[in-house]
């Protein structure tokens, strides 16, 4: 299975509800599924995690004609379903505080050119020095949130492709 249309008439979903799981638009997929543009990474990312599902449930129903959850996977997948959500919820807080922080040094740093004139701290009791090592203090910090921003957006990448494929295996609404 090497295509999300094929994916898609697999579990018989609409582009809406396809869209839905990969994250995206429904005319994002109609792009992609015309070859008019490609996924985002995200997208991929979960496309490739489903497409590999597909491929083992279908090799595990050849080997078995007969495959039904038990009770007790779908109480542990329900479980571990409801663990990710609750975990991608705490992420996006992180992350809004994040933008927040982020948002407050780009102002900061937006003031540069006006602030690193000579003649606006003559008055100052501060100095000019100060402002210089305010701002080498924004940048640095500017650059820590880059690296953390990176790596909260990759943990919440796996967590969706996650979400989602257990959804999947549920039989529930990825959203």
């Amino acid at each position: 299975m090497n295509s999300i249309f094929e994916i898609r008439k697999t579990l018989g979903l609409s582009q809406r509800k396809m869209a839905d799981v990969l994250g995206i638009t429904s005319s994002q997929l109609a792009m992609y599924e015309t070859g008019k543009r490609g996924l985002p990474p995200k997208a991929r990312v979960l496309g490739l995690a489903i497409a590999s599902y597909l491929e083992k449930e279908s090799r595990t129903i050849e080997n078995d004609s007969q495959v039904a959850l038990g009770k007790k996977e779908k109480t542990l997948w329900e479980k571990e379903r409801k663990n990710a959500r609750r975990q991608k919820e705490k992420l996006s807080i992180e992350i809004e505080g994040l933008d927040e922080k982020e948002n407050q040094l780009k102002k900061l740093l937006a003031c540069k050119g006006l602030l690193s004139k000579p003649e606006i701290w003559a008055s100052s009791e501060f100095g000019y020095s100060h402002w210089e090592l305010l701002l080498r203090k924004a940048e640095k910090e500017k650059q820590k949130l880059d690296e953390n921003r990176r790596t909260l957006v990759l943990k919440e990448n796996e967590l969706n492709a996650r979400i989602a494929l257990l959804s999947i295996w549920l039989g529930i609404e990825p959203g």
